[in-house]
């Protein structure tokens, strides 16, 4: 039996990592705008066409100073997906704001722009999108949204990194786009997270928000009374990791994407197993994980996700079950139900509990004789359970 679980090792390091590290440890300046910081920030502002970009200690920090520098206040909503990390929802609590949880599409499985339009009422204030597992929102239709009702948009790009749509780098779509560098993600330095955005004055509320005041073009301005300012500040070394890492992202982003592709191709007449939809106008897929969802119709009777994945594992295939959960179910969701709203759930539920399947990114960088060996065993699995 071929065992798979030894390539999931991640992160996965080189040689220039440690030449980084070193580095950044001679120079001695360690945090707070560091030469690694800054080195990171322009080559990824670069990669994502943004104008500004601002590290913070993790994506959570990202999204909080963004809720910040946007303004959302005391009993305020704001529209998040019920399928994402719950901290997308958990630091909108934090912060006072009420978070109104909506369904998620049956097929890209990211927040449905149907259940925003619905959720949508005076005290709306801002959207959280998340471009979740190997798929983008549906950016336009969300725009149009936000536009029409005059609410903000902030795209929770954590598991996205590379991933464009029309050709533009998700995270650009939207009044500020962050992204995750915790242990899991496709870039990590073990904790970190970053804001980027197109506009200068959003740029330095966060900048203020997470650098206690500080901001970045050293112009003394006076700090708004109403921004409560935090120390969100990243190391160097952390920096330093990051740097080097961005150095090897792309080959890393088309080996994923072209073993992603062999196993669709051998999946694909497996009607048992769909893949998730990366989107109608996603240009560029990004595979933080690469989602199976079951179809239980053509599945034997008694058949469950559980059963399916014991066989798996058994046959040496690591398989998860993504986030494993709505947020609401999640056993760390600790919000009181008169603090948040939880819209009409039609498919989400159903898909987190009991028909997802996830092969973790870093299966995905296997030789590609391996990644054959495993997706035609899993073929082979689920057809043995199938009608």
């Amino acid at each position: 039996m071929k065992d798979y679980t030894k390539y999931l090792k991640w992160p996965q390091t080189n040689y220039n990592d440690i030449i980084c590290l070193l580095d950044a440890y001679r120079h001695a300046y360690w945090s707070w705008h560091g030469i690694y910081e800054q080195k990171f920030l322009k080559e990824f502002c670069k990669y994502t066409n943004a104008k500004y970009g601002i590290m913070t200690t993790s994506g959570t920090a990202a999204i909080e100073a963004s809720l910040a520098a946007i303004n959302i206040k005391e009993g305020d909503e704001v529209i998040v997906p019920a399928i994402t990390w719950i901290t997308t929802a958990t630091i909108v609590s934090h912060m006072g704001a009420i978070p109104v949880i909506v369904d998620v599409d049956k097929d890209t499985l990211c927040i449905s722009p149907k259940a925003i339009e619905q959720a949508i009422n005076r005290k709306t204030k801002a959207i959280i999108i998340v471009h979740i597992y190997s798929s983008v929102c549906e950016i336009d239709k969300i725009v149009k949204i936000a536009k029409e009702n005059n609410i903000s948009i902030i795209e929770d790009c954590a598991q996205a990194h590379g991933a464009k749509y029309k050709g533009n780098h998700v995270g650009t779509f939207g009044d500020i786009g962050i992204f995750s560098f915790q242990q899991s993600k496709l870039i990590t330095a073990g904790e970190g997270g970053i804001c980027i955005t197109n506009n200068l004055e959003l740029a330095k509320r966060i900048e203020k928000y997470t650098h206690v005041g500080d901001f970045f073009e050293k112009d003394c301005e006076i700090l708004e009374n109403n921004l409560k300012c935090k120390k969100y500040v990243l190391t160097e070394f952390q920096s330093a990791i990051l740097y080097s890492q961005l150095m090897r992202f792309t080959n890393e982003l088309n080996l994923r994407a072209k073993n992603a592709e062999i196993i669709k191709d051998i999946l694909q007449d497996v009607d048992a197993i769909s893949i998730q939809n990366k989107g109608e106008n996603t240009t560029t897929q990004t595979f933080y994980i690469l989602p199976l969802l079951l179809n239980f119709q053509f599945l034997k009777p008694l058949i469950n996700r559980n059963i399916i994945i014991d066989s798996l594992r058994e046959n040496g295939i690591p398989v998860g079950i993504g986030i494993g959960t709505t947020i609401y179910n999640h056993r760390l969701w600790n919000i009181e139900k008169t603090k948040y709203v939880k819209k009409e759930i039609i498919y989400a539920d159903d898909i987190a509990k009991n028909r997802l399947i996830s092969i973790f990114h870093p299966l995905l960088l296997m030789k590609e004789h391996n990644v054959r060996e495993m997706a035609n065993t899993i073929k082979k699995i689920i057809l043995s359970f199938s009608k």
